[in-house]
């Protein structure tokens, strides 16, 4: 008896632990999303002057600020207002602080967020960080992705390859030289990013960008499917399932978005998703 009610006791001591912690947790982002005053940043040399040569020290501590404030941003589900700021300040400070440039420019880019501010942060990085690949991978990734730049695209890519010798990088931005805004090479740049990145936040960012770009990708097969279906039947089909009975496809792909479906444009003898999916390849 007495451990039955040990055992009730410690289960609502559990519940009410979890009930407080969401409260707490409520309340820290309704102060991040309503309260937090703008980053100001002071002014680096004076900061420098001041700091009598330990400035590296004060970026570090700025550094950690930086950290926790996206990860608050990130639980409050408000953009990163202060991060390009606090990461243009950090790396003032200590302008070979690498890993600064690369994480602000990872969660700047993945939830597009300030794009020209981060491309300028970025190749403040590149000049500072000349061996530091991650930071002329983002560049790649940020030109193609949110400021459609393929050419700078391909030409950061192409120096990720020079520091780190793998070939697969050259590869893409071949691609991106010849292509302009192909899925196919969307999925091949995120499915890399996806191996860099830890965050669960930021992961579910790219995989549902990924599931854009394969979207994009069967609208585009399906609409051959229905132009070689005119070409075989001298006539349009009357619905997608006419493409498998017609003999163009074995089977109808499954929309890679939950609520989303696959519709046929008779008119212009097209396949295009229901709700349309938009994705920065073609911005």
């Amino acid at each position: 008896m007495m451990f039955k009610k040990l055992a009730v006791g410690l289960i609502i001591l559990v519940g009410l632990v979890l009930v407080l912690q969401r409260q707490a947790d409520e309340i820290k982002e309704q102060f991040v999303r309503e309260k937090r005053q703008p980053f100001i940043p002071p002014k680096p040399q004076v900061v420098k002057a001041a700091a009598l040569g330990y400035h590296t020290v004060l970026a570090d501590f700025y550094w950690l600020g930086a950290i926790q404030y996206t990860v608050d941003a990130m639980n409050a589900k408000v953009p990163f207002d202060d991060l390009y700021p606090l990461a243009d300040f950090i790396t003032d400070l200590d302008p070979r602080f690498c890993m600064a440039y690369y994480y602000a420019g990872l969660h700047l880019s993945v939830h597009q967020v300030d794009l020209e501010n981060t491309a300028t942060l970025l190749e403040k990085g590149k000049t500072n960080c000349p061996d530091y690949w991650r930071i002329f991978f983002m560049l790649g990734y940020h030109y193609y992705f949110n400021l459609g730049e393929n050419i700078k695209a391909a030409e950061n890519l192409e120096l990720v390859d020079e520091i780190r010798g793998f070939g697969m990088y050259g590869r893409l931005a071949a691609r991106l030289r010849a292509d302009a805004g192909n899925p196919e090479d969307g999925v091949v740049f995120l499915n890399r990013l996806l191996e860099m990145v830890d965050d669960e936040r930021t992961r579910a960012n790219i995989q549902d960008e990924l599931q854009r770009l394969e979207t994009s990708i069967l609208e585009k097969k399906l609409t051959e499917a229905a132009e070689n279906y005119f070409r075989k039947h001298d006539r349009k089909p009357a619905r997608l399932e006419d493409l498998v009975a017609g003999g163009i496809l074995d089977r109808l792909p499954g929309h890679p978005l939950p609520g989303h479906r696959f519709v046929y444009d008779p008119e212009r003898n097209e396949v295009k998703s229901d709700p349309p999916v938009f994705t920065g390849v073609y911005r």
